[in-house]
């Protein structure tokens, strides 16, 4: 609720409310530069892929004794037994909507109107999307700082936020959900 209702609230004075389904028009020249969506659809299978590849990874290194290793401090996040993996999923859920929102949308839609320029409405929401994980470390903000630029890439590339909202969830799904189950949080009760 933290970014999703600021969003919606946001939107609704700005009477931009258009800008949860259809691309702002403010970001459509930065936009083309990302190239047709038959890219922005390899980019999503290969990052799925990367993302299930790299769960594979960390299960297998579990399993031959080896620490799972995180890009940021976030075991305050991970579930401790099965019953927590369903508030792991839903947060999981929840972060990847309302970040995206809030990072991808408001942010560089309102920084973009300030100084009329999109490319640094994106860049400073990306670093404050960074920021804002700085729970995690400076390991875990240096890794959320690249990501970021990857969702607003997609979200760039496709033209519509609920594809980089997708991608964030999934991303979240692996870390929080999916990695603690394979590495045996399935298993305590």
């Amino acid at each position: 609720m933290l970014f999703a209702l600021p969003t919606l609230v946001g939107l609704i004075l700005l009477g931009r409310l258009d800008a949860l389904v259809t691309l702002p028009f403010e970001f459509r020249p930065l936009a083309a530069s990302f190239g047709d969506r038959g890219n922005a659809a390899f980019c999503l299978i290969a990052a799925i892929g990367g993302m299930i590849a790299g769960a594979g990874l960390l299960a297998l290194r579990h399993r031959l004794g080896g620490r799972p290793f995180s890009l940021g401090t976030i075991d305050a996040l991970l579930p401790r037994d099965r019953a927590e993996l369903l508030h792991a999923a839903l947060l999981s859920i929840g972060a990847g909507v309302a970040e995206e929102l809030f990072f991808r949308l408001l942010a560089p839609l309102l920084i973009g109107a300030v100084t009329g320029n999109a490319l640094l409405g994106f860049g400073l929401a990306t670093v404050l999307f960074a920021a804002a994980h700085r729970y995690q470390g400076w390991v875990g903000m240096s890794a959320t700082l690249v990501l970021g630029g990857l969702f607003a890439c997609f979200y760039l590339a496709t033209g519509d936020l609920w594809a980089a909202m997708l991608l964030h969830i999934a991303l979240n799904l692996v870390a929080l959900v999916l990695r603690p189950a394979l590495t045996g949080a399935w298993r305590r009760v």
